[in-house]
């Protein structure tokens, strides 16, 4: 039997809510927060460092549900610490459970790369 995947579209937190869930060490909290927050927090840089916070989760669906996040903030922000994030996808990439989302973040983020901003500014071209 083939499991059917659905979309699902996060709901809606406030910060306040946000930070409740990712100091909860819920991971039933955590990864509904984190693409809560991608979708829905204006501050990019303190999504990136959630994010690479919980690239370190022990659940493996919070570290899948970081990884992919990053991928979706270049994509849809076109902002991201390349300088930083890149290194720490490559490191969790290791970790073969996660790795197809790793993957997909690196080629969203390298894909947008002449475009992304970093907290330093443009990249160089």
């Amino acid at each position: 039997m083939t499991e059917h995947l659905q979309y699902e579209e996060a709901a809606r937190m406030t910060h306040e809510q946000l930070l409740e869930a990712f100091n909860s060490d819920d991971p039933l909290r955590i990864e509904p927060a984190l693409w809560s927050a991608t979708h829905d927090e204006p501050d990019w840089r303190w999504l990136q460092d959630q994010c690479l916070r919980f690239l370190d989760s022990p659940d493996q669906s919070v570290r899948w549900a970081a990884a992919s996040c990053l991928g979706v903030i270049a994509m849809t922000r076109g902002k991201l610490d390349v300088e930083r994030v890149i290194p720490r996808l490559e490191e969790a990439g290791r970790e073969e459970a996660i790795r197809p989302a790793v993957e997909d973040s690196l080629s969203y983020i390298r894909e947008k790369s002449g475009v992304l901003e970093s907290q330093t500014g443009p990249p160089p071209s």
